[in-house]
């Protein structure tokens, strides 16, 4: 299926208050990610999603395809824990 007939058949079963399965979530974001789907495509999608309330399925999909789209850190800066200790804010004001 082409991505402007998925994006039109799960915005049309947004909009009529009916969840999308995981999969086709997951295709949807995956499409997304990909840049192959319009602005409007995607705009309409997600108001209709929006309006509908998001469902644990949609939000799993939707987490699944960001998964597979995540580039790994080669290198660079890397958050280390330096202990629990808090220091207050000081302003030199």
């Amino acid at each position: 299926m082409n991505s402007p007939n998925l994006f039109a058949i799960a915005t049309q079963q947004a909009r009529k208050g009916n969840d999308l399965s995981v999969a086709q979530t997951s295709e949807l974001i995956d499409t997304m990610l990909r840049g192959e789907a319009s602005d409007d495509d995607i705009a309409a999608l997600l108001l209709a999603l929006k309006d509908k309330g998001e469902s644990v399925s949609e939000l799993v999909g939707a987490s699944q395809a960001m998964r597979r789209h995540i580039a790994p850190s080669h290198g660079g800066w890397h958050a280390r824990h330096r202990g629990t200790r808090v220091r207050p804010f000081r302003s030199r004001n």
